[in-house]
Order: C-alpha cells, then sequence, then structure tokens
C-alpha cells in the first residue's frame, strides 16, 4: 500500500467541516432523520446544499430535496454523521 492508499478523509473537524460544507457531498448520519416535508418518512443521507448557521451557534444543513433537523451546535451535528461508514465508503470509491 502506498500513502495515498491510507489517506484518513475525515481524520480531523476541519475535514469533516469542509465536507458538510461542499455542495453535492452526500452525508450519512448514524440515526435515521426525519425531515421536515417528508410525511414522516425517515432518511440517514442528505445531499447537501449548504450549512445553516443560527446566531446561537445551532446549525443544520440545507438538502437538495430536504432540510436536516436544527443542532444545538456544530459538534452536535458532527457527532450525528457517521464518520466511519462515509470513510469506508469513501475510500471504495477513491480506489
Amino acid at each position: 500500500m502506498n500513502n495515498s492508499e491510507n489517506k484518513r478523509l475525515y481524520d480531523s473537524k476541519e475535514k469533516q467541516l469542509k465536507s458538510l460544507k461542499r455542495k453535492g457531498n452526500i452525508i450519512t448520519f448514524k440515526n435515521p432523520i426525519y425531515p421536515w416535508g417528508t410525511s414522516g418518512e425517515s432518511r440517514n443521507q442528505i445531499i447537501v446544499h449548504s450549512l445553516q448557521v443560527f446566531r446561537d451557534g445551532a446549525v443544520r444543513i440545507i438538502g437538495n430535496s430536504y432540510d436536516t433537523d436544527w443542532y444545538a451546535d456544530i459538534d452536535k451535528l458532527l457527532d450525528a454523521i457517521d464518520w466511519q461508514w462515509m470513510e469506508g465508503a469513501h475510500q471504495l470509491v477513491s480506489s
């Protein structure tokens, strides 16, 4: 294996935040989310359109078809995302 194969995609908060802000990126959550406008249906992924931050620090992902719930702060949002699963899936795609 060479160094590019060992490269971690989401091993820092900065890389994770960059992923949340990248338009068109697919984010996968640990638990299903129930976005407004989906008639009670759950989702576990969202396609990023933008990241919205409120004055008090609350944050949510604005998606192409639906938005996530509000999270109290960016750390709570980052904790809700399944970075381990995304790392594995994206490593397979990039190899």
